[in-house]
């Protein structure tokens, strides 16, 4: 169990953040370890430490932990370069909270830089983690391979989410 508080984490002041990156050997990771890279990457010149994940029908990465005072989930996502020019139809990516086993969803949003210009970047999440505050629960960041009503494409289905982290404020 990751337990992440203030002094637990290491954090004496507001506007700390505790980088899940640095704690992924402590992640859940589905379909298996062998699709989750760690790499630093440039979108349109911002660049940010990342989680890649190899084309797979479905991932998940999951932490449990207790969620702090003031939290907020910070993470941005995205899609590799080489997914803007080659054909596939995009990624979904969701976050989440399993708090008493019932999934209870932060945000959802699917991305297809192949179709849309306007999807080669990195796109910044802030989802506030205040109705867990002092519980224990299980955060979740996944993604599927299509979109909702489709079959599924994993052709350049190469996500990542960028710099996520625990935001203590």
């Amino acid at each position: 169990m990751l337990v992440l508080g203030i002094a637990a984490a290491g954090c004496r002041r507001p506007d700390q953040r505790i980088d899940l990156i640095d704690r992924l050997g402590e992640a859940q990771k589905t379909p298996g370890p062998s699709v989750f890279f760690i790499e630093d990457t440039n979108l349109r010149g911002e660049r940010h430490r990342a989680v890649a994940i190899a084309p797979v029908p479905g991932s998940r990465l999951s932490w449990r932990l207790t969620i702090p005072r003031g939290a907020w989930l910070w993470v941005s996502i995205g899609m590799q370069t080489e997914a803007w020019t080659k054909e596939g139809d995009g990624v979904k990516f969701s976050a989440g909270v399993v708090d008493g086993g019932t999934f209870k969803p932060l945000f959802e949003q699917h991305l297809h830089p192949y179709a849309r210009e306007g999807d080669r970047k990195w796109f910044p999440i802030r989802a506030p983690l205040g109705p867990y505050e002092g519980r224990e629960v299980e955060l979740v960041l996944s993604t599927t391979a299509s979109a909702e009503g489709t079959g599924v494409d994993e052709r350049n289905d190469l996500a990542l989410w960028g710099v996520p982290e625990i935001v203590v404020r």
